[in-house]
């Protein structure tokens, strides 16, 4: 997607893949002991020490947000050149991802009931003090966040890995308490305010931005954070089916509308976020159907929205309408502008003489319609009005579908 930030955690993922490989194949010895940290504990009675050597390297990296250490700037990273960044996260996500395996290993066997019993309420509240520790996700400095995601040398970016570091101990917090079968309200109250996380991240990104620049940037911060997102999405639709609780669009709906003040740019932000949500593969994304957007829309246009806004709001709407089957867009601001033009555009019949109202003559919108369809992203705010802007949708439309027929 335009926008979106060229950042890779390939060798996060190859790390979580070749750890699990290594994990299965310490199983083989039956040792009651793992390495971790660079140190040898007991895989069970040792994890209070293993939480607080996690959360110890957590702070290392979390503290750069803390009060008591100044705000990192470009020169004080080259004294930190010692530290190796990468190492800690991919410690911390070590003992995270070892974590999780013997949880997997705990729930299906039968006979390691006893000690999910024991020791399943001591992981619940070691992983909170390890949340806890992080600090509210949103509340991290723009300056970490800009940095994290525009520097290209990651390899030993502190801001890199504590913006990721963030995401990977929320990922795993979320990952584990899933397979604490008695952790029903810890995991969702985890998974309200992970999302509710997300969602404030994307409000001060737009606050931050101005209007003209939301339609070629992403409300997510990068692809990790998509990911994290679906992984919260399938959690949600997880416990729906189990204990027939709230769905994924009440949880995001809940945390979207909770708010003082409902007016034109608010209801942009929420246009933008479910923008941000649709991608051009469908297995992956996020599915629209079940959301509050055509009703967001319609309030939206209730508001008397201003050019600018307007103009914003259908190039915002086109990336949804296109790549997914929504329609109902389209027929809102159908009606939208014929309200404001005149009953003849909204005319079954409407034969070639009477598009006038639209363009002097029908040759005039043939030319017209050819050169909306080529017009390029960039200068479709700029260059156009907001019902051109709507006939380039329609036009768009039209073009696709048939293509595929």
């Amino acid at each position: 997607m335009i926008g979106r930030p060229n950042i890779s955690n390939e060798q996060f993922v190859r790390n979580e893949q070749n750890f699990s490989i290594s994990i299965m194949n310490n199983d083989e010895n039956q040792s009651d002991r793992y390495v971790l940290f660079g140190n040898s504990f007991h895989k069970v009675y040792d994890l209070p020490i293993l939480f607080k050597m996690a959360k110890k390297h957590l702070l290392s990296l979390s503290s750069v947000v803390r009060d008591q250490y100044k705000t990192f700037r470009s020169q004080d990273q080259n004294n930190c050149k010692t530290i190796n960044f990468s190492d800690i996260r991919q410690q911390i996500s070590g003992f995270l991802l070892f974590l999780r395996d013997c949880l997997q290993r705990m729930n299906a066997c039968e006979s390691y009931s006893w000690l999910m019993e024991s020791h399943g309420k001591k992981i619940e509240l070691e992983l909170n003090n390890l949340y806890l520790a992080l600090g509210q996700f949103h509340n991290l400095s723009e300056t970490i966040i800009q940095h994290a995601l525009s520097s290209s040398d990651y390899t030993n970016n502190i801001y890199y890995h504590l913006y990721h570091c963030h995401l990977d101990v929320r990922w795993f917090q979320l990952s584990l308490l899933s397979e604490l079968p008695k952790s029903k309200d810890t995991l969702k109250n985890s998974l309200h305010n992970a999302l509710n996380d997300l969602v404030q991240l994307a409000r001060n990104r737009f606050k931050k931005l101005k209007l003209k620049d939301l339609y070629l940037k992403d409300a997510l911060l990068c692809d990790c954070a998509y990911d994290f997102l679906i992984l919260i999405q399938y959690l949600i639709n997880k416990q729906q089916l189990l204990y027939n609780s709230d769905n994924f669009w009440q949880y995001f709906n809940a945390i979207f509308t909770n708010v003082n003040l409902v007016n034109c740019e608010e209801l942009i932000f929420r246009l933008w976020l479910l923008n941000s949500l649709q991608r051009s593969d469908k297995s992956s994304s996020i599915d629209l159907k079940d959301s509050d957007l055509v009703s967001i829309l319609k309030e939206f246009l209730n508001n008397e929205p201003n050019e600018v806004q307007l103009k914003l709001s259908i190039c915002l709407l086109q990336n949804i309408v296109i790549s997914s089957s929504i329609t109902e867009p389209v027929i809102v601001f159908w009606e939208y502008f014929h309200k404001r033009l005149n009953s003849t555009f909204y005319s079954s019949d409407m034969k070639i003489q009477n598009i006038a109202c639209i363009s002097k003559n029908g040759s005039e919108l043939l030319i017209q319609m050819n050169n909306l369809f080529s017009a390029q992203q960039t200068e479709l705010l700029s260059n156009y009005n907001s019902f051109q802007l709507f006939q380039r949708l329609l036009v768009l439309i039209h073009f696709i579908h048939s293509k595929r027929n």
